[in-house]
């Protein structure tokens, strides 16, 4: 190499965004939606409001207290069960680690994540053989999901993250214990 002659600089690879061996989103069901939602509470606010009506009529005024005493708690309660079903769990597998990530309407959660090597999913069976708990065993570690999910997909949530893994050479194991 001559002073004064310039080398060639190739700028190094940078790390392509890689993509997730699996990655699933897990959300408590729902029954009714918003338009539902608002329909079935308008329609048990009319129907208390014309027994209310028909109450007050017949000079039943504490039976008028007690009726809609009885809406503003099953309106609260309706609220409270639909706030509480605004959650989620999110199940990565990237980069040789599983990363289950909880949120609550949307914002940050909490995250845990854990090294595929060594990983266990073990399948929490009933007596009459149904999938009850789904938990993931790391060394000390022992985190249970999936709970929103019925006992058939929970079983078929396990066998399609199993075969995603196994498509990708990862090994883990699959016990199932009694409950």
């Amino acid at each position: 190499m001559t002073p004064g002659m310039s080398l060639p600089f190739s700028a190094a690879a940078e790390p392509v965004d890689e993509r997730p061996l699996f990655d699933a989103i897990i959300t408590p069901p729902a029954s009714l939606g918003e338009r539902g939602f608002s329909t079935f509470m308008a329609v048990t606010l009319a129907v208390v409001c014309l027994v209310d009506l028909a109450l007050m009529a017949a000079g039943l005024w504490w039976a008028i207290l007690f009726l809609t005493g009885n809406l503003v708690f099953l309106l609260a309660a309706f609220i409270a069960v639909r706030r509480a079903r605004e959650r989620s769990e999110r199940v990565v597998v990237q980069g040789g680690q599983l990363r289950l990530e909880r949120h609550w309407k949307g914002g940050p959660g909490c995250a845990d994540t854990l090294p595929l090597f060594g990983l266990r999913l073990v399948r929490v069976r009933d007596g009459a053989g149904h999938c009850r708990r789904l938990e993931l065993h790391s060394r000390s570690q022992r985190l249970c999901f999936a709970a929103d999910l019925t006992p058939k997909e929970r079983e078929a949530f396990a066998e399609a993250l199993g075969r995603s893994l196994h498509r990708a050479g990862f090994a883990i194991a699959m016990p199932v214990q009694p409950y």
